[in-house]
Order: structure tokens, then C-alpha cells, then sequence
């Protein structure tokens, strides 16, 4: 699963979340492939976050083809398919069944709405020729776009500079990459808004005009994590760059640069924490095991943490609504996604625990999930506090709905 976490680790600019393009408003902008730009860029936005202007790292800026060769890089087994995490994700509705892979699902996302990149010396070498490298994709926008993009580029490189990115790689569950991901493109999104609208001569005063640009992005996303045209990759990587965003932003103005320091060296505990806004107001519980008692043929496999965020839109797509999935999510208290292997044959059990006293939410889970629907062939059962989703290959549940 090592690619996956290095493909998730790209540092990148969302084009759908490119605040001022189309915008009829005088923003700073200058032709970014000029290397007069690029001083002039990376020594404002350096200076306005109090760091260091001469650590430029080299600037490229490429086409959408040469961007699509080095992400397929890779050994063509990432492309198969038939790894035991893209058919458990199939299994869960997390992956369309079409689908030829997780990764062939993840790069296709990459190549739809990412605008530029940045490989950080601690990145390593793949996607990136050299590093440190900030990477533009030409996709033949305006000028004013690609400032935008290389501007959040910038902030990464200097992101590196201050706190070291090697940490943006060592998340071991999907929750925890979440987490790190919503810290630093939280951060970078704030920076990048700051510096483009101060130099812009239309500096952002007061926590009400940034209320406004987090509402406009968190609309977009909770409307299209409803949305089925969007692919589960696309809603995870689009969550830092909205709700990470407000996180972030209310961490520095709350805070300052000492409060963002101490998130930086100490993250909070899971992505519920992002979409509360600070640590949540009852201690988290993720369980040790996803099944008390799988079936004996089924041998273990690998186990992950999928978190609050997957869980919204994971009920989302069951036709809960918003605001029951919403208030449903914020109750989680941790899971445990694990998945089993018997001979060729999948199982996956994602066992999702809420704080105390949400039995009733636990059993309107379980219910969502058994209603029939086109997401997932899933069955649910409550326990207490806990709810079980069990998913397998050969469409048998026999010695698994035990508790």
C-alpha cells in the first residue's frame, strides 16, 4: 500500500479550489514561467510568513502528458486491480466496481483536478526528476490561475523550510493521512489566500470575509459528497483544502503563528477533530479488532482506520441526509477496517464505534446500510455502541454475523 500513501502525499493545488480564477477582480498575477516572477512570488510570500526568501527551490511548469507519463512511472502491478485494498474498497462501495484499481482511480482524479505539485527534498525522487521541485501543469489557463497555483506551491516549499515535510508520508492509517494533509494543505490554503489578496491591495479583515470564503468551500463540498458523479478519491483529497482550510484558519487567527507551530508539531488526533474544529468533547475509542470472531478459514490481512470524514460520506451516499450524516459522523469514536482473505476470496469488516450513548445512532447506521441500495451489498449489525459492516467476496455471511 506504499504507493497509495506516496500518491496521496502529493503536495498539490486542487484547480477546483482556485479561489480568485474567473473572478473579475484585480489580483495580483505575473507570467509564472519568468524567472522575474518567480523571485518576486516566492521573496513576498517568504516575507509575509516571516521566512526565509533566498531557499527558492527550481520551478517548472509542464503539460497535462508529461504529467500523466511520470505519474504511471510505477510497476504496471499497481494497475491491477486485484490487490486485496482496491477489491475491499469495491466491496464497501468506497471504489465504483468498474474501477480498474485503486491507484488507476487515484491517478485519474490527479489528472482531473490537479493544478501544481511540490516534491520536498524529504519526498524522495519518484514524480519529481530533482527535488526540492515546484511543478505548474499548463492547462491552459490564465496567467492570474497559475499565480494562484505556484503562490500555494510556494507556501509548501517554505512549509519545508520551517516545520520539514518528511511526516506528510509516515501516516499509517487513512485517518492519520487526512490529519497531516488537512494540516499542511489547510495551511498552505490560508497562506495562499492571505498573501494574494494582501498583495493584491485587498487585504482579508476580520474573521468574517474568511467565514465567507470557508462557507463557499465547505458548500461545495458537502454538496458534492452527495453528489455520486464524485469519486470517493476526489472527496478525500478535496476535504483539506475545504474543511482543513477553516481548521487552519482558526488555529492562526485564534492563536497566531505559535498556535500553528504547536498544531504542526503536534497534529490533532483524527480527522474528527478537523471537522469539529478542536479536539472533540468525549475521548475516542478505536477498536482493537474489526471482528470478535471471524470466521476460522479467514486469515487476516491488513487492517486500517478510515475516520469520521469517510464515515459522512460513506452515509451520504446511502441517501442519508446531510445534516443526520453530519451529526452522525461527529458521534464516531473511532473503527477499525480490517480485511480478511480466505484462498482467493475477500472479506472486509469495518467495525465503527461511537461515543457513549449512541446506541441509537450505531443502530440508524446499521439501518442505512441494510436498506437496499446501489452503494454497497454490505449487511450491518449493532452492538451496543458499535456497529459491524461486513462485506465478502462469495456473498456469504454464515459465521460472521456472531456477536
Amino acid at each position: 500500500m506504499l504507493l497509495r500513501r506516496v500518491l496521496l502525499s502529493l503536495l498539490c493545488a486542487l484547480a477546483l479550489f482556485c479561489a480568485g480564477c474567473g473572478e473579475e477582480y484585480p489580483y495580483f498575477s505575473c507570467d509564472i514561467r519568468v524567472e522575474e516572477c518567480q523571485d518576486e512570488i516566492y521573496t513576498g510570500v517568504a516575507e509575509f510568513m516571516g521566512a526565509d526568501p533566498d531557499m527558492r527551490p527550481p520551478i517548472r511548469t509542464i503539460g497535462l502528458d508529461q504529467f500523466e507519463r511520470e505519474l504511471r512511472d510505477v510497476d504496471e502491478e499497481y494497475f491491477a486491480g486485484d490487490d486485496a485494498w482496491t477489491r475491499s474498497l469495491k466491496l464497501m462501495g468506497f471504489l465504483e466496481e468498474e474501477a480498474d484499481s485503486f491507484v488507476e482511480d487515484l491517478i485519474q482524479d490527479r489528472l482531473t483536478y490537479s493544478a501544481a505539485y511540490y516534491c520536498g527534498v524529504e519526498s524522495g525522487p519518484w514524480i519529481c526528476p530533482v527535488t526540492p521541485l515546484i511543478t505548474v501543469i499548463d492547462r491552459g489557463g490564465s496567467t492570474q490561475e497559475a499565480t494562484w497555483y505556484l503562490v500555494h506551491e510556494v507556501v509548501h516549499a517554505i512549509q519545508e523550510d520551517q516545520f520539514g515535510l518528511s511526516g506528510i508520508v509516515d501516516g499509517t492509517t487513512e485517518d492519520e493521512l487526512l490529519i497531516l494533509h488537512s494540516i499542511v494543505e489547510g495551511d498552505a490554503s490560508h497562506f495562499e489566500e492571505a498573501w494574494m489578496h494582501a498583495v493584491s491591495g485587498m487585504p482579508i479583515d476580520g474573521r468574517a470575509r474568511w467565514d465567507e470564503l470557508h462557507a463557499n468551500r465547505r458548500r461545495w463540498l458537502l454538496d458534492a459528497a452527495g453528489d455520486s458523479t464524485f469519486s470517493f478519491q476526489t472527496l478525500v483529497g478535496s476535504f483539506p483544502y475545504a474543511i482543513g482550510f477553516e481548521f487552519m484558519t482558526g488555529v492562526i487567527l485564534d492563536a497566531g503563528l505559535e498556535g500553528r507551530a504547536a498544531v504542526w508539531g503536534s497534529p490533532p488526533s483524527s480527522s474528527l477533530a478537523i471537522m469539529w474544529g478542536h479536539e472533540p468533547p468525549y475521548a475516542l475509542s478505536n477498536p482493537e479488532v474489526a471482528h470478535p470472531a471471524p470466521p476460522p478459514e479467514y486469515e487476516f490481512v491488513f487492517e486500517d482506520r478510515m475516520g469520521a470524514w469517510y464515515l459522512f460520506v460513506f452515509l451520504r451516499r446511502l441517501d442519508v441526509s446531510e445534516d443526520i450524516a453530519w451529526k452522525q459522523a461527529l458521534a464516531w469514536a473511532g473503527d477499525n477496517f480490517t480485511v480478511y482473505r480466505d484462498g482467493t476470496s475477500i472479506a472486509a469488516t469495518w467495525r465503527i464505534r461511537f461515543h457513549s450513548g449512541s446506541r441509537d445512532i450505531a443502530a440508524a447506521v446499521a439501518s442505512s446500510v441494510n436498506r437496499p441500495n446501489s452503494v454497497t451489498d454490505a449487511a450491518a449489525f449493532a452492538d451496543g455502541s458499535d456497529v459491524y459492516i461486513i462485506a465478502t467476496e462469495n456473498g456469504s455471511l454464515e459465521g460472521w454475523d456472531v456477536f
